[in-house]
């Protein structure tokens, strides 16, 4: 999940959904995207 909220609930709520791997935040930067790139998409 992509988001700008930092809100501790938005995480844990997310945390709990079946579809959300990891909470990301703006800003979105080259770090997190390699991040995304090579932790949570499929090879």
């Amino acid at each position: 999940m992509l988001t700008s909220s930092i809100s501790p609930e938005d995480i844990e709520k997310s945390k709990e959904h079946p579809l959300v791997f990891e909470f990301v935040t703006k800003p979105l930067s080259i770090d997190k995207l390699n991040h995304i790139k090579h932790n949570l998409l499929p090879a």
